[in-house]
């Protein structure tokens, strides 16, 4: 017979996770497949009478974890608490399923312990996990113990007595060790995790969207979203998407934000759905700042809601590596196939997935296009709107001598001709679109912004002879240097000039300008 060697115990609760915070997860979504089991069996009537409820005590290094689902039968007690990867869960349906996630504590703390109590019982089974017993025995060379000894050995059961109507799963990780910055009990840090990670209803900054648009997606499609109510403390946790778009400071972008979300639908060959997803349309102004408030960015995976990876997860399968930081969405998982790894940072390579991946890169070629055309339709107002601007510089502006002049002159005319062959590749791209496709959307969105007319004008026609006289008539630089004759000041004019021309910030240009002209007038 195999021997399963006591080193499988440090692997899979020592070494199995590279994000210490990955056991709220675990547990949570244990939480949630316990509330799952409840609402079928009727000790629930939905999943929204279920809670999670998860505690932080520093000053005891202890996390608690609790759940008012179905609880564990004592007779089954062996079975879903002690025995280790045979969980009988169903892949398709249950959130976990690999039947290690219950250990993932052990290789944080000094005991790991369960207190679980079934409705019409009337006792509390509690079971008490050793964590340094189980480092003992597998870090000393001459104990020869296997696995399942181990599990035996640093075990221990004991029952209470417990209300008959009572039914509840309680998860105590008891002398938490310190990590860096000490995580665990970082309150902001694990908040924010879970509001990525966890399956919980949408912020109420997103709840438009939600209610206006994923519900009645979820119901018309026959689809299921679970989300279940989630507490840490008395913080009730949401996922953190909203409709604003944020600058690196903290400060709402003023000419983007999230306009509508699309939908997506990913099959098999023989038409099977593999998954569907949503993801945000905006005027795509550059990519999503990486921030705080945009922690959410990204097209991410979801199974049973769940995330799984993270924002960067899906950036393999875009056009450009920098494709993800234009969107935010969701592409939830479906087809049972499609089977997350022991880590849940992606997904078990198989044929399927395969077949997945390829769907998915087709897709964000489309994603692609979106920003892109974006970007010609931004740059092509942006080139309109530079004759406007040059045009209304003229009167304000002060030249250096009479060649800036002459090349003032000809930038404007070199931006009208620029411009109007901007204006006629917006007409053509408009004529282009269907009237009710994203890209239409997204070309009016942007339209909106730089035009703000009911019948705008796209380019001023400029006489460029006026222009000529408004220019020449205009003002010089150093014209009011009074204490200077006019040839004094032809000189200063032209030393400024060099030295302008050469200096590598020409930020600097106006402010030491007017340090000479305060010298010269004192």
């Amino acid at each position: 017979m195999a021997k399963i060697g006591k080193n499988i115990i440090d692997i899979i609760t020592f070494n199995l996770y590279d994000n210490p915070k990955a056991i709220f997860r675990e547990y949570v979504q244990n939480s949630a497949d316990a509330i799952d089991n409840a609402v079928e069996l009727g000790i629930l009537k939905n999943q929204n009478e279920g809670c999670i409820l998860i505690l932080l005590d520093k000053d005891s290094r202890t996390i608690t974890i609790e759940d008012n689902a179905t609880g564990i039968k004592h007779t089954d007690l062996n079975k879903k608490l002690i025995d280790v990867a045979d969980s009988s869960k169903d892949r398709d349906v249950n959130k976990g399923f690999y039947g290690i996630g219950r250990l993932t504590g052990l290789g944080f703390c000094d005991k790991l312990i369960f207190e679980t109590s079934f409705p019409g019982e009337s006792v509390k089974t509690i079971v008490e996990m050793d964590s340094q017993e189980a480092h003992k025995i597998i870090f000393d060379p001459d104990d020869p113990s296997n696995a399942s000894e181990i599990i035996d050995k640093m075990s221990s059961i004991k029952t209470e007595s417990e209300k008959l109507d009572e039914h509840y799963f309680r998860v105590t990780i008891k002398g938490v060790h310190k990590i860096s910055n000490d995580d665990f009990f970082d309150t902001k840090a694990i908040i924010n995790y879970l509001e990525l990670v966890a399956p919980v209803a949408y912020d109420r900054t997103f709840q438009t969207f939600y209610n206006g648009k994923v519900l009645p997606y979820v119901k018309d499609n026959n689809l299921k979203l679970d989300v279940y109510n989630l507490w840490l403390g008395d913080t009730q946790i949401k996922k953190c998407y909203n409709t604003s778009i944020y600058d690196k400071t903290g400060k709402k972008l003023q000419n983007d934000e999230v306009k509508d979300l699309k939908f997506m639908e990913f099959y098999t060959n023989s038409g099977e759905m593999l998954a569907w997803g949503w993801h945000s349309i905006s005027n795509f102004n550059g990519q999503i700042p990486d921030g705080y408030q945009n922690r959410a960015r990204g097209i991410r995976f979801r199974k049973h809601n769940i995330q799984i990876g993270n924002e960067e997860t899906l950036k393999k399968f875009h056009k450009e590596d920098r494709g993800y930081a234009y969107f935010f969405g969701e592409i939830h998982i479906v087809h049972k196939a499609l089977i997350p790894n022991s880590q849940r940072n992606d997904f078990t390579q198989n044929e399927t997935y395969q077949v997945f991946q390829r769907r998915l890169k087709e897709k964000f070629v489309e994603l692609f296009d979106y920003y892109q055309d974006a970007s010609k339709i931004r740059s092509a107002y942006e080139a309109i709107n530079k004759v406007k601007i040059l045009h209304q510089q003229i009167e304000a502006r002060k030249f250096l001598n009479n060649s800036e002049k002459e090349q003032f002159v000809s930038e404007i005319k070199n931006a009208e001709i620029e411009a109007k062959k901007r204006k006629e590749f917006l007409e053509k791209k408009k004529e282009s679109l269907t009237a009710d496709s994203t890209k239409y959307q997204i070309f009016e969105n942007i339209t909106k912004e730089y035009i703000k007319e009911d019948k705008p004008t796209y380019v001023i026609p400029i006489d460029l002879e006026q222009v000529k006289q408004n220019v020449e008539n205009g003002k010089f630089l150093f014209d009011d240097l009074h204490k200077l004759n006019r040839a004094e000041k032809k000189l200063v004019s032209r030393v400024f000039g060099v030295i302008a021309a050469n200096l590598p910030d020409k930020k600097l240009i106006e402010s030491l300008a007017k340090k000479i002209k305060e010298e010269f007038n004192k």
